[in-house]
């Protein structure tokens, strides 16, 4: 009982613990003191015991690093030119090589020369009577060979090696230094070379020793246990366990140098790539053996189900809540950890699999696609099924990425909450010779055959609804006619006509030298056009989609890199058909790795492509059916460098894109991408494979999307309210009555129609054909509201001119002009009305 008012003080003022501490420091003092002046006593001093060490070092490896090389040689030849010219003995082990020795000699640059032992790991102690600085030398592995371990021949190429080292340094540092040979733990198998300084003083009073050692790659005894006979002397067979261990040790002697640290971070980090073809299956079924059914049982305990399956056989299975490959993985890998390692849930931690915001990979995106591709039958279905049509439909083919797995948002079937988006579908009727012979004429004939098929469907159909539209193009011959047609659960497509003779007459006008030149360029232009919509894009549809069946990683992929290239406001510069052949190129050629699979694996792999790809002087060749020869691969390459001869600045065609339907590469490439949007997107993707690679699991996969709106000169901001506004009331019938309530709209509840094009399409391709000698835009999918511009890079200063392709104003006294950005500024204003909500211009 504490009785004493000093007892309480101390205890009132927490100097108890204090007390139990120096009394744990007074107790450990003396031994703590002890060592202390232990350590004084054996303690080396560096600075003062090796003073000018290090400068003598890194002079003896300087000296080591440039001997000259010695071609090899054999061996007596070598050891007789050796003698000769420096006078050292080669301190060959016994008994000394065979005059008539079938194997060569020679010297090498060191592979690696270290200064290694305690000097290095500062544990000399006072009481050794030879303070020894040991240094390393690593012989190359290309003076070896695979039987070196025979013989003697190994220890043969060390002498030799070291002997030289001996020649280079007495060369080099003359009388400075004394040299011998002493053998390593006095075996006469391992010479090494021992370099004396000669100095008045006392501070530095040390010996350097040289040791060759073999390359770390190769070993010199592959099978040299010590039962075996690797030495063969006067035909005797006795086994040499001397020899062979001197072989194995050293093997060992550069790693056994080696300092292991902590450094590896103690969290088991594991990584792995997913099954292309098994990763996706939602459910494990046990093998039908029954010893594996056991082991099947045991390995996932409770998880574990009886099931009967549609083919009558009853089977255990494990079946998994995640849909996705990553979750799947994930799922598997917690359960599996927390049944047989007892690994919490909490101690584990995923990377991967996140896909950025505005973007999601759900179950029902494939059902989606293939509810589309139905609707798409059915409409065939329907069409082919009309009678008494004045010509056989030969082909209906689909040329939207709704209908091939590929557009950024899965198709919307049976609820729209804006406006009806409809798919393209190229209608191709048998060959007649009743077309017109004039490409206007032939147009106005399309006309006719969809009011022709419209009046049948509605005859036939009751839940279709139809609206007849045509392109609001600058020449007659690009208004092409279209029919859309709008089924009561949703699904819009959108009609249009191909004819055979409208192909030949424009390729006619584009050979025509006796018309003019204009006229011969928008023949060109519009056959292009006409080939590009009604033979490469079917072909491009079915192919697509065909390898996104085979490859169920490929549709995630390509959505996934659409969304960048949207995010980054390169829409309209690098085509849709084009991205999904650059994601493909690397699904087809994926070397050195596997097919990816996974759609983040899919993305990153096409943007490490493009971030290596120079298209300046590399084609893209694209081989869907895997027949395209090494002589096709020459001819894109030839093609590709008369292209570059022809046009060396590039203001045509950047990007070279043969495929096995298009060997010419100028389909997909022919008016985009500029060499301007091919830049940035190469810049865009190294950037982002650097971020990538700096970042690693730490990542935020938002990042890769998030747009740089500093690189442009001013920004529009569209106004979302205004665009929806104009959207809906464009999607209703002319005749219906509008109101602010939606119970009173009689737009309300009913299938929106489709839309020629969308009103914000409608506006920038305004702006850019008002505006593309002075502006360049640059915009993301159809909900990004802000657009991105930049001033034509050849704009500048120049002598005023009548015609001049841009709003200008004069400068100083008035003989340069330059563009009037302000002027341009507010007509953009004027003309975007109330869809610019405001512009934004960089300082």
């Amino acid at each position: 009982m504490e009785s004493g008012a000093k007892r309480r003080k101390v205890s009132h003022n927490g100097d108890a613990p204090k007390s139990k501490r120096s009394v744990a420091m007074a107790t450990a003092s003396p031994f703590v003191l002890q060592t202390e002046e232990l350590l004084k006593e054996v303690k080396v001093d560096y600075a003062e015991t090796f003073d000018g060490a290090d400068a003598l070092l890194k002079q003896i490896k300087h000296v080591i690093d440039g001997i000259a090389p010695q071609e090899a040689a054999p061996i007596s030849d070598a050891t007789r030119k050796f003698q000769k010219k420096h006078h050292i003995q080669i301190p060959f082990p016994d008994p000394k090589p065979a005059a008539d020795a079938p194997y060569k000699l020679a010297y090498a640059k060191p592979a690696a020369c270290n200064v290694v032992g305690s000097y290095v790991s500062r544990t000399m102690i006072q009481g050794q009577e030879d303070k020894c600085v040991d240094m390393i030398v690593q012989m190359p592995a290309s003076l070896f060979q695979d039987k070196d371990f025979q013989t003697m021949r190994y220890f043969y190429r060390r002498a030799y090696y070291i002997a030289n080292i001996a020649a280079g340094v007495r060369e080099a540092l003359g009388s400075s230094v004394d040299l011998l040979f002493e053998n390593l733990n006095e075996n006469s198998l391992l010479p090494i070379l021992t370099i004396l300084p000669k100095v008045e003083s006392e501070s530095l009073n040390m010996p350097s020793a040289s040791s060759p050692a073999p390359p770390t790659a190769s070993s010199p005894s592959p099978s040299s246990s010590p039962p075996q006979t690797t030495t063969r002397a006067d035909g005797a067979d006795a086994p040499t366990p001397f020899y062979n261990s001197t072989l194995k040790a050293e093997e060992t002697f550069v790693t056994y140098l080696r300092v292991l640290t902590p450094r590896e971070d103690p969290v088991q980090s594991l990584r792995g790539c997913l099954h292309p073809r098994q990763a996706h299956g939602v459910m494990v079924r046990r093998p039908s053996r029954k010893k594996e059914a056991a082991r099947f049982r045991q390995f996932w305990g409770d998880k574990s189900e009886l099931r009967r399956f549609k083919d009558g056989s009853i089977l255990e299975c494990v079946p998994w809540k995640q849909t996705s490959a990553a979750g799947i993985c994930e799922e598997i890998t917690r359960y599996v950890l927390k049944l047989h390692a007892s690994v919490e849930e909490s101690n584990i931690h995923f990377y991967g699999g996140k896909t950025p915001d505005g973007l999601e990979f759900t179950p029902v995106d494939k059902e989606a696609f293939d509810t589309a591709r139905r609707a798409f039958q059915t409409m065939e279905h329907d069409l082919r099924s009309l009678e008494d049509l004045p010509l056989s439909i030969r082909r209906l083919a689909p040329v939207v990425p709704e209908l091939r797995y590929a557009s950024i948002q899965p198709p919307v079937i049976g609820f729209h909450k804006g406006t009806a988006v409809p798919m393209d579908v190229t209608l191709t009727f048998e060959a007649s010779s009743k077309w017109p012979e004039n490409v206007v004429a032939i147009q106005e004939a399309k006309i006719e055959f969809l009011l022709d098929i419209d009046r049948r469907l509605k005859a036939a159909k009751d839940n279709i609804t139809t609206c007849l539209g045509r392109d609001n193009a600058v020449r007659d011959s690009d208004n092409l006619a279209f029919l859309d047609v709008v089924y009561e659960n949703g699904a819009a497509f959108r009609l249009r006509v191909h004819s055979d003779p409208e192909e030949t007459l424009l390729e006619r006008q584009a050979k025509n030298k006796t018309l003019d030149p204009y006229v011969r360029l928008a023949a060109e232009e519009t056959l292009h056009k006409i080939r590009w919509q009604n033979n490469d894009l079917p072909l491009h549809t079915q192919s697509i989609a065909s390898f996104c069946t085979r490859l169920p990683a490929l549709s995630p992929a390509i959505r996934m890199t659409k969304h960048w290239f949207n995010s980054h406001k390169l829409t309209g510069h690098i085509s849709e058909e084009l991205i999904e052949l650059l994601v493909l190129h690397v699904f087809l050629r994926p070397h050195p790795w596997k097919i990816p699979s996974s759609a983040q694996s899919g993305f990153l792999r096409t943007l490490l492509f493009l971030s290596r790809w120079d298209w300046r002087t590399q084609p893209l060749v694209v081989d869907f059916s895997d027949d395209m020869s090494p002589a096709d691969a020459a001819l894109s390459q030839t093609t590709l460098a008369a292209w570059r001869a022809r046009d060396p600045t590039m203001n045509h065609a950047v990007l070279f894109v043969a495929t096995s339907h298009d060997p010419t590469g100028q389909s997909y490439t022919r008016t985009a991408p500029t060499k301007l949007s091919a830049t940035r997107m190469t810049r865009l993707a190294k950037s982002a494979v650097r971020l990538v690679r700096e970042q690693d699991v730490a990542l935020e996969i938002d990042a890769l999307f998030e747009p740089s709106l500093a690189d442009y000169d001013f920004l529009l901001h569209l106004s979302s309210k205004e665009t929806k506004r104009v959207l809906r009331d464009a999607a209703a019938d002319a005749g219906a009555r509008h109101s602010a309530f939606k119970n009173l709209d009689a737009r309300t509840g009913k299938v929106p129609l489709p839309l020629a094009r969308h009103p914000v399409d409608v506006l920038l391709g305004e702006l850019e054909a008002a505006y593309e000698d002075s502006l360049i835009f640059f915009r993301g999918s159809r909900g990004d509201a802000v657009v991105g511009a930049i001033w034509q890079p050849k704009l500048r200063r120049q002598a005023f001119r009548v015609g001049l392709p841009f709003n200008f104003s004069a400068v100083g006294d008035g003989a340069e002009v330059e563009v009037n950005k302000e002027a341009v500024l507010l007509e953009i204003a004027r003309i975007g009305g109330d869809m610019i909500k405001r512009i934004e211009v960089a300082e």
